[in-house]
């Protein structure tokens, strides 16, 4: 069971939509493309796409965006899942495509294999169709709604061992409904497309969306409660609208499914866990005041004044792992350590992890971690200085088997290192910001600190970059 396509619409433009897990990019096609765009209402700056249909032109060349048909060619003993990002306001009494696997069938009927669409009465509904009985599953939200102008996530999905579809918005059960026919049928016929904007029906492309579409990601098993809870979060923050003087909400990504996760700060105003542990920071003159591009406030910490989160524990148990966070750090001047983790005194496997000005060494602004005892002493160091006055996406990691580190910049990794031995970490009583001696406590503004229990892979690196982009 897996995540078999996810288009999360990043820093993409041209024809192509990028599929991040698999090698399924969509293709934008239409008399007139959609267009590409820049969200600022969500709680990640990213691209959207827009589309203009809707408007009752002709039967035709349609705005969409094609697949290639294989990943969603699933059958009635197949549970499955699809989650879509929309907003739209279109008042055109019109069915309008936001997704669909489809094709036009004996009679001129269309058949609806897999749809998610708004309807003239601007409700949103799925349709599954099994070919061998052709039997449907229709579930239907009420009436505009969700026609707002407003972000909604919606999540679709069926589960096979019950025979039972289910249509989520914005983490809310619209309804579910069961079709004990189905027994084996395709969800897909011969000659039907999948496509994004638009319904295909044999020869042409029609009933085309008005609106735009932000995330679109397809499962191979039936979302849990806790997944549609999960996706709806990281994917939406619908309650604040990007306006000058404006007060901004927050709807944190929790991710608390993840047992591996034993922090989650997002220091949007306090140093709050939300990885559901517990493991709340007790502040020490932070201030809150500074706002990142993505509209949300940061934590702002001055050695001069020593700032820190303190009274955090992560407890002895945790040794293999990964912490990450978002840095803005102003140019360093003299030389000197930044700490992001660390404890109040030294002694062996205390962990502090930190940025370094070295001159002698030529660092400026280098990610450096180290366990003390370790072997060689004096630290481990990223290869690339990170730049001043700029967000950064900084990741360490370590394996206490391997003996291996890993540096990670803005989802890329920078450096990996084996060293002799690896002093086994404590990570009870932390603080945040903090060095090993208050003269090596951070200046600058954090946000997104996440600890980790395992070593996450490249692939979870990139996602957690991307599912917090700040700018």
């Amino acid at each position: 069971m897996a995540l078999v396509n996810e288009y999360t619409f990043d820093t993409q433009t041209g024809t192509s939509l990028e599929d991040r897990i698999g090698t399924n990019n969509g293709t934008l096609a239409g008399a007139t493309l959609p267009t590409w765009g820049t969200e600022l209402d969500l709680s990640k700056k990213r691209n959207k796409l827009g589309f203009t249909g809707g408007n009752g032109e002709p039967l035709g060349d349609r705005q969409r965006v094609e697949f290639t048909r294989s990943d969603f060619e699933y059958n009635s003993a197949d549970s499955f899942s699809f989650a879509c990002l929309f907003k739209t306001s279109s008042t055109v009494a019109q069915n309008q495509y936001l997704f669909s696997l489809g094709d036009k069938w004996a009679s001129g009927l269309i058949y609806n294999n897999i749809t998610f669409y708004k309807t003239t009465a601007h409700a949103f509904r799925i349709i599954l169709v099994d070919n061998a009985v052709g039997n449907q599953l229709v579930i239907t939200s009420a009436t505009s709604v969700y026609n707002d102008g407003n972000w909604h996530c919606a999540a679709l999905k069926y589960d096979a061992t019950t025979e039972t579809g289910y249509l989520y918005i914005d983490n809310v059960l619209i309804g579910s409904q069961q079709v004990t026919a189905m027994s084996g049928g395709d969800f897909f016929r011969t000659g039907a497309k999948f496509t994004l904007g638009a319904l295909w029906n044999t020869t042409n492309y029609q009933f085309d969306y008005n609106g735009d579409i932000a995330y679109f990601a397809n499962y191979n098993h039936a979302l849990s409660t806790d997944e549609i809870k999960r996706i709806t979060e990281e994917q939406l923050l619908k309650v604040y609208t990007r306006q000058s003087g404006a007060t901004y909400a927050y709807l944190p990504p929790k991710n608390n499914v993840r047992e591996d996760l034993k922090l989650y700060m997002p220091l949007n105003g306090s140093s709050n866990d939300y990885s559901g542990n517990g493991n709340d920071g007790t502040d020490s003159n932070m201030t809150y005041s500074n706002v990142a591009e993505d509209g949300m406030t940061v934590a702002t910490l001055d050695r001069t004044d020593p700032s820190s989160i303190g009274s955090v524990s992560l407890g002895s148990a945790v040794t293999s792992g990964t912490f990450a966070c978002w840095v803005k750090i102003p140019t360093i001047g003299s030389d000197g350590h930044y700490g992001l983790l660390g404890k109040s005194t030294w002694a062996d496997g205390v962990p502090y992890i930190y940025i370094q000005k070295h001159t002698a060494s030529g660092y400026t602004q280098r990610m450096a971690i180290d366990f003390y005892g370790n072997n060689p002493t004096g630290g481990l160091k990223a290869t690339t200085d990170l730049t001043p006055n700029v967000w950064s996406h900084c990741v360490w990691t370590w394996d206490v088997t391997s003996k291996t580190y890993q540096f990670y910049i803005n989802g890329k990794l920078d450096k990996e290192t084996v060293i002799t031995t690896m002093d086994t970490p404590d990570f009870s009583s932390i603080r945040i910001g903090d060095g090993i001696l208050t003269a090596r406590a951070y200046t600058g503004d954090l946000k997104e600190v996440k600890f980790h229990s395992k070593v996450l892979t490249p692939t979870e690196i990139d996602k957690l970059y991307r599912d917090t982009y700040i700018s």
